[in-house]
């Protein structure tokens, strides 16, 4: 049964976590800090010194999940990306 998935790829030289999602029904069971250890372990392993994600500046639940795996807010970030959307994030990083 699947609950959750990440995507990721290489950077810059960082890891940049495109997606977390972890099943709402799932929250607050530590799958989350589970699938995220190992991302940071895969990091680790290939000499990764950031990991970096965005994430919607009003998305209170994430952001604060991500502050517990030890994340900080490093900038907000406004992107126009046509017809009319915005994406107002905040970039989030993790140092190893």
């Amino acid at each position: 049964m699947f609950v959750g998935y990440a995507a990721f790829y290489q950077k810059d030289g960082d890891l940049f976590l495109s997606k977390l999602y972890i099943d709402p029904a799932y929250h607050k069971q530590g799958i989350g800090r589970e699938l995220f250890s190992e991302i940071l372990h895969f990091a680790q392993k290939n000499n990764l010194p950031t990991i970096r994600l965005y994430v919607n500046k009003y998305n209170t639940n994430s952001i604060e999940a991500y502050k517990k795996m030890g994340f900080i807010v490093e900038k907000a970030v406004v992107t126009d990306v046509g017809a009319g959307f915005i994406m107002d994030d905040y970039t989030m990083t993790h140092t190893l």
